[in-house]
């Protein structure tokens, strides 16, 4: 049986207590940082360009697109020298719908993403890559191999550099990240980051509200379970 917290006025709280833990989203990569110990898993990411099979490993993160979807890192051949200029270095971007796996080398406790969805149509830098934006809505699938340890959906700001982050009492390997308006638009995803500090099983009130405090800018919705 799942015990819901409330926090604010979000639809669903955003922290699950169960019988085997507890897992906090937000979208305060400062305080997800800090209080998880996280740090970059990939590093800057390389430029792979569009040639390079997948999976791709980069660091400790393995990155895949199920068929007919590829994983692209950098803009190699593309003829432009970034995806994006709201996060730093290269990116990474989808070739059809932007479903995408984070997978770690090893189980950890708490894993997070920068990512970018742009609203101006076009085919160069800081654009979605065809004439009109869809404004999409993602679903993130925890997993430690193929137990689900939480799901949740976002849909970020436009044009902002967004965080989506995950911290858990029970570690984990994976995120599944699906796109739900099934459309081929650009959004872009830049270092993912790890920690291997455990989320308490019922985590402090101020943990609460410090972490709950960027997750209202995101646009973050748990998808709530009973």
């Amino acid at each position: 049986m799942r015990r819901l917290l409330a926090l604010g006025l979000l639809v669903c709280a955003m922290t699950a207590v169960q019988a085997e833990g507890a897992v906090i989203v937000t979208s305060d990569k400062v305080t997800f940082l800090t209080s998880t110990g996280a740090t970059s898993a990939t590093g800057p990411l390389p430029d792979l360009g569009t040639a390079t099979p997948q999976p791709v490993t980069v660091g400790s993160i393995t990155f895949s697109s199920p068929p007919p979807s590829t994983v692209v890192i950098g803009v190699a051949g593309h003829g432009i020298l970034d995806w994006t200029t709201l996060l730093p270095g290269n990116d990474i971007a989808i070739n059809a719908v932007e479903n995408l796996n984070m997978v770690s080398a090893a189980p950890v406790f708490a894993m997070g993403f920068d990512f970018v969805e742009p609203a101006l149509g076009g085919s160069t830098t800081d654009t979605c890559f065809v004439a009109i934006c869809t404004d999409s809505t993602f679903a993130v699938t925890v997993k430690n191999g193929s137990t689900i340890i939480h799901a949740f959906t976002f849909n970020a700001a436009d044009d902002v550099a967004a965080f989506v982050g995950v911290w858990s009492s029970d570690a984990f390997d994976r995120l599944e990240i699906r796109e739900l308006n099934n459309t081929i638009d650009d959004e872009f995803w830049g270092q993912v980051y790890t920690g291997d500090r455990p989320l308490p099983a019922v985590p402090a009130p101020m943990t609460l509200a410090l972490l709950g405090a960027g997750l209202a800018g995101l646009g973050l919705m748990r998808r709530c379970a009973r």
